[in-house]
């Protein structure tokens, strides 16, 4: 199975246990455990009794096998610590590291705006070191009802998994340890490689020789393939008195923003609206895209397009809205947003497209590093996106027709 070290498999398994414990109020393990050890609170707060079993203790001590690796995704804040949980999306701890200069601020919902589910800048630049409050002003929040859940960032669904956690024992074990005298060696090696007093050509030959890369017969024993071509993918139109929207996202990283993109257009591919607009990355790629798709919905709405057509190129987050489960990945509140503002359409569904098919959105979302906030066109585009509309197109010559058409009038109009 892959587990090497019996010690760190026995504490991932009773982490499981642990998270059973937390999430699965339902069961009957929870209702027995929960009436002996924890009556008045949860599993983390249980005080470990002397005379205990010697299950209970031990599942008590895997307690830190989740508090050190499970991160809590903001709801309203009311049960998230603002010192003592793993709340922050940056890489490393988790927690605040910042000095605690205000005794009331106690919760998360103590940052937000008083009544509302949104960030207070000035309180949060007043309370935290510079670059932790940018960590924190850049979480999105959802403006509907969620509670405060527990998430394990270890695994795709967002759900504990014994092999995930024993990889992370494996990893901080590693850590703590002193680095092997193999990685040194192999340095030396590979020096010594390459201060070898002889002609270049020489000296590639051992590198190659070294690394295995030369053409023997047995690097050569797998057959050639032959490269299979790809279909040629294009935006392809909605049914009948439906719109298609399109949305793709884009990451900024040097100015840690990211960028939003979204089109609507009609069966004969003539743009109703696009969007292009600037957010704080949130420190996930796919959490981009969550935004974006959520963005989508909530644009159709702004314009009065009911009957859509969704389609983006992250098949993660599509497989997301059109799941019936609740999702516990870090982007899971954004999914049930999106989902409850759906729901207000009178027809939607969600469809995965190549990147190929999706070239306007991702042009607009690259677009938005130029912008201030957002840009909103109306039966319109921007001038610099017009080849890209036309080279995503694909449909009968009769639309192609009627989409020059309009296009050229449009030209001609704004001369005029």
């Amino acid at each position: 199975m892959g587990f090497r070290d019996l010690r760190h498999f026995n504490d991932a398994l009773l982490g499981k246990q642990v998270w059973r414990l937390y999430h699965e109020k339902e069961t009957s393990l929870y209702r027995v455990f929960r009436a002996k050890y924890f009556p008045s609170g949860d599993i983390f707060e249980a005080v470990q009794n002397p005379r205990c079993s010697y299950t209970w203790k031990s599942i008590m001590l895997a307690r830190d096998v989740i508090s050190n690796g499970a991160l809590w995704r903001i709801g309203d804040g009311k049960d998230i610590q603002i010192w003592q949980h793993r709340w922050l999306p940056s890489p490393g701890s988790g927690k605040v590291l910042s000095p605690r200069l205000d005794q009331s601020l106690n919760v998360v919902q103590d940052l937000f705006i008083i009544g509302t589910k949104t960030w207070d800048f000035e309180l949060i630049d007043r309370h935290f070191l510079p670059w932790e409050a940018d960590g924190i002003k850049s979480i999105p929040l959802s403006e509907h009802h969620n509670i405060d859940l527990l998430i394990w960032p270890h695994t795709p669904d967002g759900s504990y998994s014994v092999r995930s956690a024993y990889r992370l024992l494996v990893a901080a074990q590693a850590q703590n340890q002193p680095s092997s005298s193999s990685t040194e060696a192999s340095k030396r090696l590979w020096k010594g490689v390459w201060r070898m007093e002889v002609p270049n050509r020489v000296r590639q030959f051992v590198w190659r020789a070294v690394g295995e890369s030369l053409p023997t017969k047995k690097n050569l024993k797998h057959p050639l393939r032959r490269p299979v071509p790809r279909e040629v993918i294009k935006w392809s139109p909605p049914d009948e008195s439906v719109y298609k929207i399109n949305f793709d996202a884009a990451v900024f990283e040097e100015q840690g923003s990211a960028g939003l993109g979204v089109v609507v257009r009609d069966l004969a591919g003539l743009v109703i609206s696009t969007l292009s607009q600037k957010i704080r990355f949130p420190g996930l790629a796919v959490m981009v895209e969550a935004l974006v798709a959520c963005r989508a919905v909530f644009f159709a709405k702004e314009i009065s397009v009911f009957r859509v057509v969704v389609e983006g190129d992250s098949l993660q987050v599509i497989k997301a809205v059109n799941s019936l489960k609740r999702s516990k990945t870090p982007y899971g509140h954004i999914i049930d947003e999106t989902r409850l503002l759906s729901s207000s359409l009178s027809c939607y569904n969600f469809v995965h497209v190549q990147r190929e098919g999706n070239k306007l959105a991702h042009a607009l979302a690259r677009r938005a590093v130029v912008s201030i906030d957002t840009d909103v066109w109306m039966e319109d585009l921007s001038r610099d996106l017009d080849d890209v509309a036309v080279i995503n197109f694909h449909t009968s010559i009769a639309a192609k027709k009627q989409c020059w058409w309009a296009r050229t009038k449009r030209k001609v109009g704004s001369t005029e």
